[in-house]
């Protein structure tokens, strides 16, 4: 899970430095900056699985564009998250830092990785990331540091795992506690990450092996296609919940091995359709394409690619919380498109109680917004100068002493939240 998460000039993100939790809803006007956000979280996954170049040209037809004003200065993002214990072998830190600093070469301007760091930080050590100055301001535009990497930590709070400085060295430090040395230097380039390139030997580096891990693999952007969802679904997309729900049948058929988790979920579909009886899995003999079908009490079943849009998307974003094999962090835009009011809130229970895994939503939804406790709401604002100030929604200054009425979702309506 990212614990704290900080940006420096990425578009409208000319300044974050943000602590998270398991599970938020990103609220506030449209253009002000959420799916930036969320985005930029993406960016960092592309950059370690398809390098700075593509993903800088997925999203711009420069690195400038990309660029906070497009003023064309560099790009830097830092995470910090906490180390699963299953595999850490240095008990002394508990922590993981990820910093990254990219931008143009001087002198070809080329798309270029210009420093990366990994370091383990000392168990019960808190960096100071508290830099605002008047909290009782919202929008606020705080005054952005030169950068984000740290330059000098306190003697013995921390152990750096990964190093790339400007000058092309890439080095790499054992971890183990009571052990020290490193791997030869090596030179990737700066079109390379040294995160990515990371020796794979998970007894020298776990923490980092794991961290490398979790941004390949465990950022993902839900975007649901109700057109693939409708298909009969082929063999060899594994039992892996897909982003954009062309698995699902053979999801669902996997999640019926456990039995109670099964029953678990469609009980929790009862809620929003009570007369739902059973989730059939079809298995198509020509072809073995697997498809789904609905089936009612009344004996009737309607198969997956007769179903409405939003019931398909009911069935998807639902069934992640019932998932054993869910982790990572999952990056949502508005999941109440296409879905009835009424079950919204079925859609919204179900998301934030996937409790292996970290779930960012950005919604309009009055419903979620009825339904969310402060501390669980993003909230997004642009100043006049167009740059975006994010705050947790327990340090607003109009909810300091809120008790629960009015209902946010009426007070975000009135843009009183932004």
């Amino acid at each position: 899970m990212i614990e704290l998460i900080q940006i420096l000039n990425y578009r409208c993100l000319r300044y974050v430095n943000l602590p998270l939790k398991r599970f938020h809803v990103l609220i506030g006007a449209n253009a002000s900056g959420k799916s930036t956000f969320l985005d930029a979280i993406q960016f960092l996954s592309n950059i370690i699985n398809n390098g700075i170049d593509e993903a800088v040209k997925s999203r711009g037809t420069s690195f400038d564009e990309l660029t906070f004003a497009g003023n064309g200065n560099d790009i830097e993002f830092a995470i910090e998250a906490k180390i699963p214990e299953n595999i850490n072998s240095n008990p002394d830190f508990n922590k993981i830092r990820y910093e990254l600093r990219i931008g143009k070469h001087k002198e070809t301007e080329e798309n270029c990785i210009k420093e990366e760091r990994v370091i383990l930080l000392k168990k019960g050590y808190q960096i100071n990331h508290d830099d605002k100055d008047d909290s009782s301001l919202f929008p606020y535009e705080p005054a952005p540091p030169s950068t984000l990497l740290i330059k000098k930590y306190a003697k013995g709070i921390y152990r750096r795992v990964v190093t790339k400085n400007p000058e092309g060295n890439d080095n790499f430090y054992i971890e183990e506690s009571g052990k020290s040395g490193w791997l030869p230097s090596f030179k990737l380039g700066n079109k390379k990450s040294a995160l990515a390139n990371l020796p794979e030997d998970v007894t020298k580096f776990p923490a980092a092996t794991w961290l490398k891990g979790f941004l390949q693999n465990g950022i993902r952007m839900i975007i649901l296609n109700s057109q693939l969802m409708r298909k009969p679904s082929p063999p060899g997309l594994g039992t892996f919940f897909r982003t954009d729900g062309s698995n699902l049948p053979w999801v669902i058929e996997n999640l019926k091995k456990s039995k109670e988790k099964y029953n678990q979920w469609v009980e929790h579909l009862k809620i929003l359709l009570p007369d739902i009886d059973d989730i059939l899995i079809i298995e198509r003999e020509e072809d073995k394409h697997k498809y789904l079908k609905i089936r009612y009490k009344n004996g009737i079943a309607v198969p997956g690619w007769l179903l409405s849009d939003g019931t398909l998307r009911v069935l998807a974003l639902t069934i992640i919380a019932y998932l054993k094999d869910i982790q990572g962090v999952f990056l949502i835009e508005e999941p109440e498109n296409g879905i009835h009011p009424l079950a919204i809130e079925c859609v919204y229970q179900s998301l934030s109680s996937v409790y292996n895994a970290q779930v960012f939503l950005a919604s309009h939804s009055p419903v979620i917004l009825s339904l969310v406790k402060p501390a669980e709401l993003l909230c997004f604002s642009k100043t006049v100068n167009g740059i975006t100030d994010i705050i947790n929604g327990s340090e607003h200054p109009k909810l300091k002493d809120w008790q629960g009425d009015p209902n946010l979702s009426v007070l975000f309506a009135a843009g009183i939240l932004s």
